[in-house]
């Protein structure tokens, strides 16, 4: 058996997406991604098996398979509801002159490059640039700022957060009903102090309604029906859909940016098996699934 893996664009999204202000939207489903925004890489998968023919796996699982929790994550405890937001960024020009002065920036200098589409400044102090687009910003600061003064003065922290520690900075993440997100701000240092700050600036944030949580119990077969193809739906995301058994060892409740708002999102990681027609193959899967049902 060989296996060749070859690089296409499938529409998946895994972080910060490309959203405008974001209504909340009376839909049959919530969806993780937008298809008409959002492309990265995702390999197709190609399996010679030894009779010559080639098995090909690009939007869905050509295989019979199973999907299974291990004992541990079928106990994860989660909420039977849970909140859903809506959010908007600083669009209107005088509502991101005022943002950024809060940094340090002179109004006067500030500029809008159409072709970026990034509002843009730099002196002898700093560079900022910020997208409206997205809410995402970043400060490079040429003589470091005090950490503790900074962080308090700028209102960049508003909000409850976790602190998660990464090389050379924390990312201070934006926590929804005690649940970590992908919203937050990291800030990078050293000993002299801040030297950047960049992430995801969000003007409002308002709750829009409780919704049902998908139970855990429920992940498998969910998946089982977009990875066969059964059920069309931008809710979920996999990194491998090439399998004969997919085990998920790993589930965690976060708060991900969605095309419909700020939604609970599934965090899955696992490992897979292929064993077909003489093909073995295995290795690990990452994925998200939105944990709310409309």
């Amino acid at each position: 058996m060989q296996k060749h893996i070859i690089v296409a664009i499938v529409v998946v999204a895994l972080a910060i997406l490309t959203f405008h202000f974001l209504p909340f939207p009376d839909a049959e489903q919530f969806n993780l991604i937008d298809p008409e925004k959002t492309a990265i890489l995702r390999p197709v998968v190609y399996y010679n098996l030894p009779n010559g023919s080639v098995i090909e796996v690009k939007d869905k699982n050509p295989f019979p398979f199973t999907i299974e929790l291990v004992e541990n994550v079928k106990n994860l405890k989660v909420p039977e509801t849970i909140e859903v937001y809506s959010y908007e960024v600083y669009q209107k020009p005088d509502e991101v002159f005022r943002m950024a002065k809060s940094f340090g920036v002179s109004a006067d200098k500030l500029y809008y490059n159409k072709v970026t589409k990034a509002y843009l400044y730099n002196d002898d102090k700093l560079n900022f640039e910020y997208y409206a687009s997205t809410g995402y910003f970043r400060v490079i600061f040429k003589t470091p700022r005090e950490a503790t003064t900074f962080l308090k003065s700028s209102g960049l922290l508003d909000y409850e957060y976790k602190e998660i520690k990464k090389e050379h900075g924390t990312f201070f993440a934006r926590t929804f009903n005690g649940f970590s997100s992908n919203i937050g701000v990291f800030v990078k240092f050293d000993k002299a102090g801040v030297r950047s700050v960049e992430g995801l600036l969000l003007k409002d944030v308002q709750p829009k309604g409780r919704y049902k949580v998908l139970p855990v119990v429920d992940i498998p077969e969910k998946l089982a029906e977009r990875v066969k193809g059964d059920v069309k739906a931008d809710d979920w995301y996999l990194s491998n859909i090439a399998f004969t058994k997919l085990t998920i060892t790993n589930v965690s409740l976060v708060y991900t940016i969605t095309p419909d708002g700020i939604l609970p999102v599934y965090r899955l990681h696992g490992k897979y098996a292929v064993e077909y027609d003489g093909i073995k193959d295995s290795g690990e899967v990452d994925g998200r699934i939105v944990a709310v049902l409309p």
